[in-house]
């Protein structure tokens, strides 16, 4: 139905009517709907409304045994649908075409004509059309016996439309039982139809569907009385009279199993007996029927009721032969009925589309041929005169080319330099503050031992010596004295660290070393930045990992990726700031990676973050050389290779990959 922003009454009441029809042929009920459709036929008025009969009436024909032309006519109402331009028209038509290519065992082609509903529906924006085509693949998956993808395609749907009704869902749910069933999985059947309960599955007798399920799953796995307890409780919620014919059949035979396994041949062979007649009064249900007489057969010869038991094997000999006859009879004239229709559209499409290409190279031709003497001249000239401009463009262009070539190198080589010295100044302000706080506390404590040992001295020439002042005495200077060695400690320390990076940073030659200690002496020197901004470090390294490379190029990389993070990433820095660097040994490569959880990077300049002279801080100090030397001194010197992965406001990581031994 075509939407508009004031439906007229009888625009409404035509729409309830069709939802109702549509919810009695879902249900099978055969005689109610046919009731529904001649009220619904009586209310058509549109184009529209009368397409929408037609592909009813014919749904409700394909209740019964079909017939080839059937087919063809689902084909017309595909394309009166497609030519009214209604997607709703186009998804219904298209379903019901695969519905009868499935009843005809062409599951291929059904699975194609629900991939187009299915298509047309998405682009439409008609969700539970797509469901309801959804639901039907796995019909036919069901009918082709194609379990592990039944429940390949049911699994997905549950991911994909987690919104679904709880009918839908239960449905699937149900759909992917019964396929874990089929193949011997009866343990995963009853988990799955025990899911399918949960769900709310409506009052469409989906729930009495599922309880019957798995009560017949129950029965195989021995769980005989909540078997009984849910055949009841359907029976209590949908009586047997209120269900369609193959529903009916399925529950008798669900009794009847129970009954059997109970040991009460002849109640179970009273319900197989009613089962049965279902199933012959009704050629829908004829996978019903042979379910019921392969079981009547198998419970008749476990009681030693033979002849029970070879009457129904040969009713359903009988009926498998003819089933394959008729089978046989409908697919072939409906792959007929196919070809045909196929080839005279083939033809029809090929005839216009031979039309269409000779009247257009005629034109094509009639115009090339006026054109072409009128232009041949000028188009000489003018080629003549391009090239003479082209010549002299490229050698500007090449002149030019090579002046700023030129100017580049130098500015580049003068901003890489003032970058290392602006890092090294950088450096060496933070190793002064840092020595600053030991040399202090030397300092400090240098002065209170030597004013104590004038005060010790002054007292040892005026009066005499008490024990306790002594020890006091010697507190104080063993003190002092502790405090002094840890201060020139670590001011060694740094120093040490300090002449080592420096070492490292002159030292362009290969050496071994141990990737852990050159890493600490960078993160040693660079400490006080990092503290001066209260960011935390995370530092991992296995201190057996060893290179043959050169230091002094790691140093400057991590360097200038510390530098890149202080000045971009915790500008603002959050409440806890945090930086990460680790390292990993990867079968003769190493990965270093060093992280922040500060601000990020924009996925809008993140291409552009190597690119020489490029940054975000243009007129504020960056020179936008720091990463494109990063970069040139992983991929060249080191040989390996660096990757970024960044999120706004969720942090940025670099990893580095190089190999263990760097190209010499």
């Amino acid at each position: 139905m075509s939407e508009s922003s004031e439906p007229d009454p009888s625009q409404r009441e035509f729409g309830a009517q069709l939802r109702q029809v549509q919810q009695l042929l879902a249900q099978r009920l055969e005689f109610e709907a046919d009731a529904a459709l001649q009220r619904l036929e009586a209310l058509q008025t549109s184009d529209e409304d009368r397409l929408w009969c037609r592909i009813l009436r014919l749904q409700w024909r394909s209740m019964h045994p079909i017939h080839p032309e059937m087919l063809k006519e689902a084909q017309t109402l595909v394309g009166d649908s497609t030519r009214l331009g209604e997607p709703s028209l186009r998804g219904a038509s298209l379903r019901l075409r695969a519905a009868l290519l499935n009843k005809c065992r062409l599951f291929e082609l059904a699975l194609k004509e629900l991939g187009m509903a299915n298509a047309v529906a998405a682009r439409a924006g008609l969700r539970e059309e797509e469901i309801s085509t959804q639901i039907q693949v796995a019909r036919v998956l069901y009918d082709a016996e194609m379990h592990e993808q039944r429940i390949r395609h049911g699994e997905q749907f549950l991911r994909d439309y987690p919104d679904a009704e709880p009918m839908h869902r239960a449905t699937q749910l149900n759909y992917i039982g019964g396929a874990h069933k089929w193949l011997g999985r009866n343990a995963l059947a009853i988990d799955f139809y025990r899911r399918a309960l949960a769900e709310d599955a409506g009052e469409s007798g989906l729930a009495s569907m599922v309880m019957t399920n798995l009560a017949n799953a129950l029965v195989w796995a021995g769980e005989l009385d909540e078997a009984r307890q849910l055949l009841d409780q359907g029976e209590a919620s949908q009586p047997m009279q209120g269900l369609a014919p193959d529903a009916q059949l399925w529950r008798l035979q669900a009794g009847a199993l129970l009954r059997w396994k109970l040991g009460d041949f002849d109640a179970a062979f009273d319900y197989f007996t009613r089962a049965a007649a279902i199933g012959r009064s009704d050629p829908q249900c004829r996978v019903g029927l042979i379910a019921v007489l392969t079981r009547t057969a198998e419970a008749a010869r476990e009681c030693g009721r033979l002849g029970l038991a070879l009457d129904a094997a040969t009713e359903l000999l009988q009926l498998t032969q003819t089933r394959a006859k008729e089978q046989m009879s409908v697919t072939g004239a409906a792959l007929l009925e196919i070809a045909r229709a196929a080839q005279a559209r083939a033809e029809q499409d090929a005839l216009q589309h031979h039309s269409q290409l000779l009247e257009q190279e005629v034109q094509a031709r009639t115009a090339e041929l006026s054109q072409a003497l009128a232009h041949l001249q000028a188009e000489v000239e003018m080629r003549r005169a391009t090239e003479a401009a082209l010549q002299r463009a490229h050698d500007q262009l090449e002149l030019r080319v090579q002046e700023r070539t030129a100017e580049l190198r130098r500015a580049m080589a003068v901003l890489v330099q003032r970058e290392k010295l602006a890092a090294l100044g950088s450096l060496v302000a933070g190793v002064a503050h840092e020595l600053n706080t030991p040399i202090g506390n030397a300092l400090l404590a240098a002065s209170t031992l030597t004013t104590r040992t004038q005060a010790f001295q002054a007292q040892l020439g005026s009066q005499p010596l008490h024990r306790s002042e002594l020890l006091s005495f010697v507190e104080v200077a063993q003190d002092s004295g502790q405090q002094i060695e840890r201060a020139l400690e670590r001011s060694a320390t740094l120093v040490s660290s300090f002449k080592a990076m420096a070492a490292n940073e002159s030292n362009q030659l290969r050496v071994e070393f141990s990737l852990r200690e050159v890493l600490e002496q960078g993160l040693t020197v660079l400490g006080p930045s990092l503290r001066r901004q209260a960011i935390g470090l995370r530092f991992d390294c296995p201190p057996e990992l060893r290179c043959l490379s050169h230091p002094g190029v790691l140093t400057r990389i991590l360097s200038q990726l510390i530098e890149n993070v202080l000045v971009h990433a915790f500008a603002a820095p959050p409440a806890e700031a945090l930086l990460s660097v680790q390292a990993v040994d990867r079968d003769g490569w190493v990965d270093l990676t060093v992280g922040d959880n500060g601000a990020g990077i924009a996925p809008a300049i993140i291409g552009r973050i190597y690119d020489p002279f490029f940054t975000t801080r243009l007129g504020q100090g960056g020179s936008g050389l720091g990463l494109h030397l990063v970069h040139s001194l992983v991929t060249g010197t080191l040989g390996g290779e660096i990757q970024v992965h960044s999120e706004p406001d969720r942090g940025t990581v670099f990893t580095l990959r190089f190999p263990c031994i760097s190209p010499e």
